[in-house]
């Protein structure tokens, strides 16, 4: 069986590994998509989205294990052609093993909004190369805020600027 894998080419060897790779449940477990595109819907037009994030880890001291489960829900509104308003609200549900030698090992569980995303999003250029084909380039601002939910918020008030490029 060894002989078969000597002779494969370079481009073979390295086209099975990223295969395998590509395919892995580590790469596709990796973290959440937060980035934006440069497509903005259509005047008057809006776009829902829910993206699901999971994640667990191994605690430290008391805490034994931590199970998280966000629910990011996104909704985009077209003010014109070219800019849009866009409101992130994340719902966060939070298992966590606790052990306390004088009271045994016990779950703590707790849900909440976690901080709130305001953004602003303005194409200012745009090249339609031919049907099916675009670049675009839009400028995003705003705001991420504190939602209330002390177990869940940041406590803080945090800019948002920057820019996007899109190539479909």
């Amino acid at each position: 069986m060894g002989e078969k894998f000597r002779n494969l080419s370079w481009y073979t060897s390295y086209g099975i590994f990223f295969a395998i790779v590509g395919f892995s449940p580590v790469v596709t477990l990796a973290g959440p998509i937060n980035t934006d595109v440069a497509l903005t819907p259509p005047k008057g037009g809006s776009i829902f989205r829910l993206q699901y994030g999971y994640g667990e880890s191994d605690g430290s001291g008391d805490v034994q294990h931590v199970n998280t489960s966000i629910v990011r829900r996104t909704y985009v509104y077209g003010v014109t052609e070219k800019f849009a308003l866009f409101l992130t609200s994340p719902f966060v549900h939070r298992e966590v093993d606790i052990v306390r030698p004088q009271l045994g090992r016990f779950e703590q569980r707790d849900s909440g909004v976690a901080d709130l995303t305001f953004l602003a999003k303005y194409r200012f250029w745009q090249d339609d190369r031919r049907p099916g084909e675009t670049l675009r380039w839009a400028a995003l601002g705003g705001l991420n805020i504190r939602s209330g939910d002390s177990d869940f918020t940041s406590d803080s008030y945090d800019p948002i600027i920057g820019t996007v490029f899109t190539w479909q």
